[in-house]
């Protein structure tokens, strides 16, 4: 290969690489963790320096979910080789399947063991000439010139060359994505043009609904046939069978359809668990009444709602949170008085860190300005506040409260124990300046920005609590970094969101899914577009047409699909310009929604999102030298049983 040529390639490669990692919004340090390849190896293949080997290639093409193709690109035929193994790209072809076709070099008695390709994928090889063996684990077959084997490439294989060498024709032939799924759970009728016809799908979605309230977990009825937009198709299915129900006992219903109409049910899964009445003070005493109403989703009077909207529009951060999630979850969709304007920070000061901060992969501002609509977002702070009043936390000196972030849950969480002194730490500069500006009047909290690691030894805390932090970090390094700075039969109150158990990457990608979903699914709030911008539109539209089915593929076991859906989404939101404020207020949901998405596509890569399951993370606290006290899943998201995925509290004893 010229030194040209050589070049045009590297240079290929370099733009590519850069290419899919952006797309796929993962950091230089999170592709080097998924792929076990050096952050300044891979610092240097983007600006078109080294020589990647062939194994380097397959793996970042494996980890970015690219060919090998898409990453070597549509150039002239160029190889690349490694240990006596010469690749070379000479067709690349993507009409309703992707084929990669390689002409390749063996030296005598070379050998290349290859890892699975994605689910589907198969491989055709040809020998040229020489002899050489291919195929996976158990069904390798001898192959000599002229001679041909076609195997399922899904799985680890090798290709041995025997002592004269070889040459092959390779091809890859990825799923036809369109097919490589046949939901076993869905019906498919015409779009119905007859009153007659309309009366089927009534009947049939029906009994979708009656089969989701006794247990069957997912259902989806798909048109074929209709001719009108999403917005029209919208209309007539709720013409016909009325409107979405997302608070009906039982089950959920919902209307989208990326493509073709469809209604997507859903059951509940599992029970919002509430918290009990105690002797608390007023306010903590109304937090309590309010949230445990937000969990039951109640119908209401006429006085109810209007309590509840002059509770919404009051000034106390955490009672307004409250009542607008109750009177959202009854059917009003409200939002709190104190969702905010997104603000404009720079990350260009960040202290020059090794580590994957939240910033990288979340973006701060738009948590601040919106999460407050996040359900259960309040509901998790007035378990907390139980929890600090319970043990007399204000006559124990000061409460660490560690990963506080931009400090809305410890504003409400002030609210309602007053008076207790508290610690704010966190370690991102851009958190950190909210926590300044939030408490900068308040003589009672002091903030520091440091990592849980960083807090010094001395003096030791009797109480910490800690919010929707613990997933960020490495579990133990979080839990054992707290245990060093707490006194023996203090208290530790964690909240934060959790996954259903999983036994392997792939189950834990499914519960992910299902677990950020749920979340978003549950509060697709219907909002008037004619009031919006153009790009705020496109974001409800985009959000409504494509969560519910990608939930549901989740569910039905086809996370890979699933996976490739929110990714998809994701990129598709980030292209929108969104104002700082929302055009009106239910747009709030909707700019809550891209922040669940990047946090579900920062935890399928494994960056900064780091979520385990209950059971595990009270395993690790038992090893690091804590005792559960208390547990409860205040908001359920994926597997009935209460250790399952959802938002959960937990307290703590040090011993």
């Amino acid at each position: 290969m010229s030194a040209t040529t050589n070049h045009d390639l590297h240079e290929q490669i370099a733009t590519n690489i850069k290419a899919y990692r952006a797309e796929r919004e993962i950091t230089l340090t999170g592709l080097s963790e998924l792929t076990g390849i050096g952050k300044s190896t891979l610092s240097n293949l983007e600006r078109g320096q080294g020589n990647p080997t062939i194994e380097t290639i397959w793996q970042l093409a494996q980890v970015l979910n690219v060919g090998y193709g898409d990453l070597v690109g549509r150039a002239p035929a160029q190889a690349s080789t490694s240990e006596g193994v010469s690749v070379e790209l000479i067709n690349y072809e993507e009409s309703e399947r992707k084929i990669e076709t390689f002409r390749m070099t063996f030296e005598a008695a070379s050998l290349r063991e290859a890892d699975a390709h994605v689910s589907g994928v198969t491989e055709h090889v040809l020998v040229l000439s020489g002899a050489l063996t291919v195929g996976g684990i158990d069904d390798r077959t001898m192959l000599y010139a002229g001679q041909s084997k076609t195997f399922k490439a899904d799985q680890e294989h090798l290709y041995q060359a025997a002592e004269s060498g070889a040459q092959a024709i390779v091809s890859v032939i990825y799923p036809d994505q369109r097919s490589a799924f046949k939901d076993s759970h869905a019906a498919r009728l015409d779009w119905p043009v007859t009153r007659e016809a309309w009366s089927g799908v009534q009947d049939l979605v029906t009994r979708l609904c009656v089969d989701s309230k006794h247990g069957i977990p997912f259902g989806r009825l798909r048109f074929t046939g209709c001719h009108m937009d999403f917005d029209q198709a919208y209309d007539a299915l709720v013409d016909n069978l009325g409107s979405e129900s997302k608070t009906g006992p039982g089950m959920s219903m919902t209307y989208a359809g990326s493509q073709s109409p469809e209604v997507i049910v859903l059951a509940n899964v599992g029970t919002h668990e509430c918290i009990p009445h105690r002797d608390y003070p007023t306010t903590l005493s109304q937090a309590v009444h309010l949230a445990n109403r937000a969990a039951r989703r109640v119908r209401l009077t006429e006085t109810d709602y209007a309590a509840l909207r002059e509770n919404a529009a009051g000034p106390g951060i955490c009672l307004s949170t409250l009542a607008a999630e109750v009177l959202t979850n009854a059917g009003y969709t409200t939002v709190p008085s104190h969702v905010g304007v997104k603000s404009a920070t720079s990350r260009s000061d960040e202290p020059d860190t090794s580590d994957v901060l939240f910033e990288d992969r979340i973006d701060v501002d738009s948590y601040a300005a919106f999460e407050l609509v996040h359900p259960a977002y309040a509901r998790q702070c007035v378990e907390v506040a139980a929890h600090l009043h319970a043990v007399d936390a204000r006559k124990h000196g000061c409460v660490l409260d560690v990963g506080t972030g931009p400090g809305l849950p410890l504003s409400m969480i002030d609210e309602l124990v007053p008076n207790t002194e508290f610690l704010a730490v966190d370690p991102s500069r851009t958190a950190h300046r909210y926590l300044e500006k939030r408490f900068a009047n308040s003589s009672h909290i002091s903030t520091m920005m440091a990592g849980v690691a960083d807090i010094p030894l001395e003096p030791k805390y009797n109480n910490a609590i800690s919010i929707g932090a613990s997933h960020h970090l490495d579990t133990t390094v979080f839990l054992g970094s707290i245990r060093d700075r707490m006194n023996v039969g203090g208290t530790l109150c964690v909240s934060d969101e959790m996954i259903t158990p999983f036994g392997n990457k792939r189950q834990r990608g499914d519960h992910l899914l299902a677990h950020h979903l749920r979340y978003i699914h549950d509060t697709l709030v219907h909002t008037d577009l004619a009031r919006t911008t153009p790009d705020e539109a496109e974001l409800v539209r985009l959000c409504r047409r494509n969560v519910p089915s990608t939930l549901y593929n989740a569910l039905a076991g086809e996370g890979e699909v699933a996976a490739g859906q929110a990714r998809r989404l994701l990129s598709q939101i980030h292209r929108l310009d969104l104002p700082a404020q929302a055009s009106i207020p239910e747009l709030a949901f909707y700019r809550f929604h891209v922040l669940e998405l990047e946090a579900l596509v920062a935890g399928l890569d494994y960056e900064v999102e780091q979520k385990t399951s209950p059971a595990c993370f009270i395993d690790l606290a038992n090893e690091i030298g804590f005792q559960l006290i208390n547990h409860r899943r205040i908001y359920a998201t994926h597997g009935r049983d209460p250790w399952h995925a959802g938002t959960h509290v937990f307290a703590l004893e040090a011993v």
